[in-house]
């Protein structure tokens, strides 16, 4: 019998032996398999549970807000039932100073009130902010221990996992451990959200910690459209303009930021820069730092060499240009610097 190449149509095959028609038919087959491979996993929302800190919560000094949560359970497809666990400083090893409380003991506490936590179809978690004072050891370990207990609880879910999106990242080690946590279980999806910053003084409370209303808008708008498989794009821009005597501006574009100062500086060891009075103390949350940096003084000839960082919100409200001075000569002039790099370089150790 001669060569032959079956072509099935639903359960019906048909013996092709015409060698051009083999051809036509083969192309035909690898092009279906290739659009089989590339077809999206439609995701089922249809009992979800959401869990998250105070960004889950909607706190602000100014009171509670609708939060991420509250905003993305009305646009998320296929929606029936929803549930949300949330309580303000609660990490994955980090305990909040409320409850002494840790975000599995939360779900270990919440769990029993879900009726149809057998049934959920997908739990989504944004965590990971408050864990930036423990050991990057012991946050795997914990979102480890608690992505494989949800997986028990809820087997037939998808755990889909965001780093909290937020003005600054303490710790990039931290961010990465949660990572790697996420990465290291394959029934959970991880969407690394860190670099989704919001910036702009519209999106936060007064305490430039906690975004207000129109922050956590943002902030699920993203989360659906990554969710969804859509491509994200995050511009942000923030203006700290003329703090005894010092503007920065600061241009993000998805993971790239772009930092300009300028301005007179006066600077010793361990003083700020700036006319500011006050030690530069890593406790102080800054923004961003860049490490050993030389930015020359104009027509000092002269070059400031040292530690930039920009503290930007925090325990306590300030927008201020930090620089640690390497040297104990104090050091006076005109600044002017800029730098252009990876937004993950931006958020420290």
């Amino acid at each position: 019998m001669a060569d032959v190449t079956n072509f099935k149509i639903g359960s019906n095959t048909y013996p092709v032996k015409d060698a051009t028609a083999r051809s036509e038919v083969d192309k035909l087959n690898n092009a279906i398999s290739d659009v089989r491979r590339n077809i999206k996993i439609i995701p089922d929302f249809k009992n979800t549970i959401l869990l998250g800190d105070s960004y889950g919560t909607g706190y602000t000094p100014e009171g509670i807000v609708s939060s991420w949560i509250d905003d993305l359970i009305p646009i998320l497809p296929g929606v029936e039932n929803s549930y949300k666990v949330a309580e303000g400083g609660i990490g994955f090893s980090h305990a909040n100073s409320a409850n002494s409380k840790t975000a599995i003991m939360l779900w270990n506490e919440e769990r029993s009130k879900i009726s149809w936590l057998a049934e959920c179809t997908a739990v989504i978690i944004m965590l990971g902010i408050n864990d930036s004072d423990q050991s990057l050891t012991n946050v795997k370990t914990a979102a480890q221990t608690l992505f494989d207990k949800v997986h028990s609880d809820c087997p037939n879910a998808v755990i889909y996992y965001f780093f909290s999106t937020n003005y600054t990242i303490y710790k990039r080690s931290i961010c990465e451990a949660c990572y790697d946590a996420a990465y290291s279980r394959n029934f959970v999806r991880c969407y690394e959200s860190a670099w989704w910053m919001l910036l702009q003084d519209s999106f936060f409370a007064s305490d430039f910690k906690h975004p207000n209303v129109y922050g956590h808008q943002e902030i699920a708008r993203k989360m659906l459209n990554a969710l969804s498989g859509a491509k994200i794009t995050n511009m942000a821009y923030l203006d700290i303009s003329d703090v005894d005597g010092i503007t920065v501006n600061v241009f993000v574009t998805n993971d790239t930021v772009r930092l300009y100062i300028s301005g007179a500086i006066k600077a010793s060891r361990s003083t700020t820069l700036g006319h500011f009075p006050s030690k530069f103390f890593y406790n102080d949350e800054p923004f961003g730092l860049i490490t050993q940096e030389l930015a020359g003084l104009l027509g000092s000839g002269t070059t400031f060499v040292g530690s930039i960082a920009v503290a930007y919100g925090g325990k306590v409200f300030k927008r201020v240009i930090y620089g640690i001075h390497i040297g104990d000569d104090l050091t006076a002039g005109s600044l002017r610097y800029s730098k252009t790099f990876n937004v993950y370089s931006f958020f420290g150790e």
